[in-house]
């Protein structure tokens, strides 16, 4: 099954025309599908029933808080017990619930409109290119955080979940450490994010960097690797150690096993890490949010 991005828009009727003229071109512009809470209802099923399957089936959330609305807000909780990333927008003076904490909150102001686009387009492209949002980084605390998903093209929970757990293995072996815990798992597409140390999140990036000569060394025609991280393109130049190399190679092993089925990591704020079914891999930064 193949995954799209869908956004569910919740909002006020009285929003409809902003959401229309404002929010809707935006998000078409960047290739997401949008799913408007007053244009699909049906009486084959009761309301709650289709506002839940419309959330669960999102990618993400925007709501719209530019008036006090009840039944915004019984939207935007049940995306908020379902995990999904949420951008609120709302006036400098707009309404605000209170009972969820700010992830994504973009102010809109009619005297300055390119700055709200500005921002909403960053927020979309950082929900869309980064596997951890802000709800999941505020989750951490102190530690640092490794997101994971397979299946770049449809859905796997066996083969993720058990991905999940031969990698959370080679982590402990090549950091020393057992201080890695599940923090969340996103249901409707079952990412997983596990938390980890800051020593031994820094002992798990220094051996990532060797994973690039280690998949160039592979076979050359099912094995290509892009990489845009400037950071990481520099520090191959360290010198290299014979334990460095092997637990790189545990690694790359690992993805090699999983390759078929499309692979994404994202470690922290340092390096995004993705792997097509045909053999790329591509490591990047993650798309910072600028606010």
């Amino acid at each position: 099954m193949k995954k799209t991005t869908i956004c569910y828009v919740t909002y006020s009727r009285q929003d409809e025309d902003f959401v229309k003229m404002e929010l809707r071109p935006i998000l078409r512009d960047l290739n997401v599908e949008i799913n408007l809470a007053h244009e699909y209802l049906s009486t084959s099923e009761t309301i709650y029933e289709r506002i839940f399957d419309n959330i669960k089936e999102a990618s993400f959330i925007i709501s719209i808080q530019i008036r006090p609305s009840n039944w915004v807000n019984f939207e935007l909780g049940l995306a908020f017990a379902q995990s999904k990333p949420i951008i609120i927008i709302t006036h400098r003076n707009g309404s605000r619930f209170s009972g969820i904490p700010d992830f994504h909150r973009i102010i809109f102001d009619n005297e300055n409109r390119k700055k709200f686009q500005f921002q909403l387009i960053n927020s979309v492209r950082a929900i869309i290119g980064n596997l951890i949002d802000k709800r999941i980084f505020n989750l951490a605390h102190n530690e640092k955080i490794i997101g994971i998903k397979i299946g770049s093209d449809y859905m796997d929970y066996e083969q993720e979940l058990r991905f999940t757990a031969e990698f959370i293995k080679i982590i402990k072996i090549i950091s020393n450490t057992d201080s890695i815990r599940l923090l969340d798992l996103k249901k409707g597409s079952l990412n997983s994010f596990i938390s980890i140390d800051l020593k031994a999140f820094a002992e798990l990036i220094e051996k990532l960097v060797f994973i690039i000569p280690e998949w160039k060394k592979r076979t050359a025609e099912t094995n290509k690797i892009k990489a845009e991280t400037a950071k990481i393109e520099s520090e191959i130049s360290i010198s290299e150690s014979k334990r460095k190399i092997e637990e790189a190679k545990a690694i790359a092993d690992l993805l090699e096993k999983y390759k078929n089925l499309g692979l994404t990591i994202q470690f922290d704020s340092n390096i995004i890490l993705r792997l097509d079914k045909n053999g790329e891999l591509q490591i990047n930064n993650p798309i910072e949010l600028n606010e």
